[in-house]
């Protein structure tokens, strides 16, 4: 794109002196042109060499120019990247409220234990694994976003605890894994529900199961488009 701009100006260019009048004209010694030693293909007239000369050293600076400008916003686009870094360390700091949530809830079950009925444990159990869900989404998250938008993580490269999954997951794989934990919420949710189904409405028991199968639904149709889209690929790949 950059060339097609260099040779567009410089095509305006011959065009505007080869309309100048002989006099004005002058060849690379600096004095004037009487003959024709060059051809314009633009105008179909005949264009004096210092022409030709003074439009190799304009296209030359031209495209000087233009690279040093190509390459800063490029530059500038690539860096911003990096605008995304606060924005995962704000979900690290989600993580830690989390965290302490969970203390809080916890906290709030053990002086109990021996007072509570197992139905109240459990619904108050399944409200721990609820959050412990969630922070595993969050972390999942932060690790596959800040790899495939932000820099690879190459400081615990090789090392023991790293997960499996750390640098494989693409976006595509990230959609899925989110909609898959956002299904596992939801069963948590409606499996609350149902433990206290006498104390909850006909009318919520239906919107709990109708959003729990919207849920299921979108996460068969997120895996069905990116298995038509890993299908397609090869096929383009194929006919090139």
């Amino acid at each position: 794109m950059t060339g097609g701009w260099i040779r567009t100006v410089a095509e305006m260019t011959r065009w505007r002196v080869a309309r100048f009048p002989p006099c004005l004209r002058r060849d690379a010694a600096g004095s004037p042109s009487r003959g024709l030693n060059g051809y314009d293909s633009i105008t179909n007239t005949s264009v004096p060499t210092g022409l030709n000369t003074m439009t190799t050293v304009m296209t030359d600076m031209l495209s000087k120019q233009l690279t040093w400008v190509e390459k800063i916003v490029e530059t500038t686009l690539f860096k911003s990247r990096w605008l995304l870094a606060p924005l995962y360390i704000g979900l690290m700091l989600c993580l830690v409220m989390l965290m302490i949530k969970f203390i809080q809830e916890f906290l709030h079950i053990v002086p109990h234990i021996l007072e509570i009925s197992g139905l109240d444990l459990i619904l108050q159990i399944l409200a721990l694994v609820d959050v412990v869900l969630v922070a595993n989404l969050l972390l999942m998250i932060i690790f596959s976003g800040y790899e495939n938008f932000v820099s690879k993580i190459d400081m615990v490269e090789g090392h023991v605890d790293r997960p499996e999954w750390m640098g494989k997951i693409d976006y595509s794989g990230l959609k899925l894994k989110v909609i898959g934990s956002v299904v596992a919420i939801s069963y948590i949710e409606l499996l609350r529900a149902f433990m206290r189904v006498n104390d909850l409405s006909d009318r919520v028991l239906y919107w709990l199961v109708g959003i729990h199968m919207a849920f299921i639904v979108s996460g068969v149709l997120f895996a069905l488009m990116d298995k038509l889209g890993h299908r397609a690929v090869p096929h383009a790949e194929h006919d090139e």
